[in-house]
């Protein structure tokens, strides 16, 4: 009789020694025999493979504070000593598969960074986020899953993601960023890894966006823009860490002083004589150069500039929506010149053309600081 225990073979052998009432036990490394040998299979046969266990692991979101239901909502998956099989997750965790609560439906996810052998994030899409405990699965080891949904429909709720371990724009807009005198700025971040830059006179390192509308806020239109970020020191330049502007219409995100975050909105235009700006600019204390959160909701058709920091709404302003049109190129680290950059660390840049609200931003900012995600014992199926 034979049996599969933790990639071994383990035959006990009916002998002699059985009728006198004990067992010999024969232990025996089980054999690809696609590889030449000719071990047994997992069902006693001769000359097959033994199939990988298949494991799932259950992850709850406790959205109980959701003062209404969401669409397109994406949660962060930490994988790191918690007991999930890295072995059976295949390589950058090409094998790992989530699913809805019923253990049928596929889910979108997105790999930013797989590691085997320390934490790995991933980002998965809950069609529907409702107010209460939303449950999803982590399933591995599974040689007949389907085969995985694009990464990119992870982000159906943004039109540009950028991770930022790279240029790239993780979305479905293919939004890729260039980077500007930018050498050696992959560093660790907040989430995998994030770009570093530096708060240089003159021209400044930043990464350049393409020229396309999605970045800028049209008239009676709505934008979101986020970023987790941390300083370096508290240096008194005006460090932006996102900027879009032409003839003093646009948008921005910067530090005024060393303890004033600004998000400013710009409508009317400088070139002609005559704009008008919107500043939310709530104090933060942050002598400890901690990571934030910091997200920018636009709404020139309800003429409200809102920033929330670390999920909660800091400051609102009033914008003035005169039918201007915004013009230029997204800019990272720096102003819409190519300068007065930023002195830190900018990890997940997000652009979205909704006017995200609150419950959905505080959810957000919980989830990717894990309050409100618990993980499960992974469990053989």
């Amino acid at each position: 009789m034979t049996h599969l225990v933790r990639g071994l073979l383990v035959t006990v052998v009916a002998s002699a020694v059985a009728a006198s009432g004990g067992c010999v036990f024969e232990l025996g490394e089980v054999v690809d025999s696609a590889a030449g040998g000719g071990g047994a299979s997992s069902s006693g046969g001769q000359g097959g493979m033994v199939e990988p266990m298949r494991q799932r692991t259950r992850i709850e979101i406790d959205a109980s504070a959701l003062a209404s239901t969401h669409d397109d909502f994406p949660v962060l998956v930490v994988v790191d000593s918690n007991g999930v099989d890295h072995a059976q997750a295949g390589a950058n965790g090409s094998g790992v598969r989530f699913y809805a609560e019923d253990g049928t439906t596929l889910l979108a996810h997105d790999v930013e960074q797989w590691s085997a052998g320390g934490t790995s994030y991933v980002w998965v899409k809950l069609p529907t986020v409702t107010a209460g405990v939303n449950a999803i699965w982590l399933v591995v080891g599974d040689v007949d899953a389907p085969t995985a949904l694009p990464p990119e429909g992870t982000w159906s709720a943004y039109a540009a993601v950028y991770h930022l371990g790279d240029r790239s724009d993780a979305g479905a807009g293919s939004l890729d960023g260039t980077a500007v005198s930018l050498s050696d700025a992959v560093v660790p971040g907040r989430f995998g890894d994030a770009h570093r830059f530096e708060a240089v006179g003159g021209p400044t390192p930043h990464i350049n966006l393409p020229d396309d509308p999605v970045f800028r806020v049209p008239p009676g239109g709505v934008r979101s823009a986020e970023v987790w970020f941390r300083r370096s020191s508290p240096s008194d330049n005006l460090g932006f860490l996102l900027s879009l502007e032409g003839c003093c219409v646009g948008w921005g995100l910067r530090w005024v002083g060393s303890d004033l975050l600004r998000g400013q909105v710009g409508t009317g235009n400088c070139c002609t004589g005559a704009s008008s700006y919107s500043f939310a600019q709530p104090p933060i204390s942050d002598r400890g150069y901690e990571w934030h959160h910091v997200v920018m909701v636009m709404n020139r058709g309800a003429g409200t500039n809102e920033l929330f920091v670390d999920g909660v709404l800091a400051d609102s302003q009033p914008i003035v929506d005169d039918g201007s049109t915004m013009q230029g190129t997204l800019h990272i680290g720096s102003d819409f010149e190519g300068r007065d950059g930023f002195d830190g660390t900018l990890d997940e840049v997000r652009i979205s053309t909704r006017a995200l609200p609150p419950d959905w931003i505080a959810l957000q900012h919980a989830v990717m600081t894990g309050t409100v995600v618990s993980v499960a014992t992974p469990e053989a199926f």
